[in-house]
């Protein structure tokens, strides 16, 4: 056996009581070997496209209702949300169109009613249309801990013919929570920071939707 390979396995014995009782020792190995696996994006599952194909251009846009504008501090909530999944889904070579040119897009056209109208506009193939229906800092019955939450529906509607209206090709529901496993003490965490930390966190939610990501990457979000 290769000299690294009997150091990892040694390592994961070792590792093993200190984990959890009964642990799998070859799983263990297998993880320090090759590092946790991937995931396969739900909307290549789903579709068997990705949106990192070299025709796919992609327009992101956001709606949140005005009840959940009208809260402090959520006035450019959607504006928000479309940046930070933009920018996540651009870190994963998908090709986007600068969010600014969309948000000012829907600004001009406030009656717009397809997405297919955002995707003739932003000449792009595919439009990631983001509804969000909650959003919450703070952990239920509380008003000191705090525990993001957020609802969205996640839709993608594509041009398959030039100069045809775009399609609905995918739908998931998304329901995101940060802390995954307690909530946090507003004495010990600002508010604020909290804000964006959780922000993050949902763009992420979302754009793991269109590109892979580790079963590992979850453990930090837990506390």
């Amino acid at each position: 056996m290769p000299k690294p390979r009997r150091i990892a396995i040694l390592a994961a014995a070792a590792l093993c009581p200190l984990v959890m009782s009964g642990c799998n020792l070859f799983m263990i190995a297998a993880y320090l070997i090759s590092g946790p696996p991937s995931v396969e994006p739900d909307f290549e599952v789903a579709t068997r496209t990705s949106l990192t194909d070299e025709d796919v251009t992609v327009a992101v846009a956001c709606y949140v209702p005005i009840d959940l504008r009208a809260d402090i501090g959520n006035e450019t909530l959607d504006r928000e949300i479309a940046r930070l999944v933009t920018s996540k889904l651009t870190l994963n070579k998908v090709k986007v169109r600068d969010p600014n040119a969309v948000r000012q897009w829907l600004a001009r056209n406030p009656d717009w009613e397809e997405p297919g109208q955002i995707a003739e506009a932003m000449q792009v193939s595919h439009v990631v249309y983001i509804d969000i229906s909650r959003f919450s800092l703070w952990e239920e019955n509380s008003a000191t801990l705090l525990r993001g939450r957020a609802d969205a529906i996640v839709t993608v509607h594509a041009v398959e013919e030039e100069g045809e209206d775009a399609v609905e090709i995918y739908g998931k529901d998304v329901a995101a929570k940060y802390p995954l496993a307690v909530p946090r003490d507003s004495s010990v965490q600002n508010p604020g920071r909290f804000r964006q930390e959780f922000m993050l966190r949902l763009a992420e939610e979302i754009g793991r939707l269109f590109y892979p990501h580790w079963n590992g990457d979850d453990f930090s979000a837990a506390t």
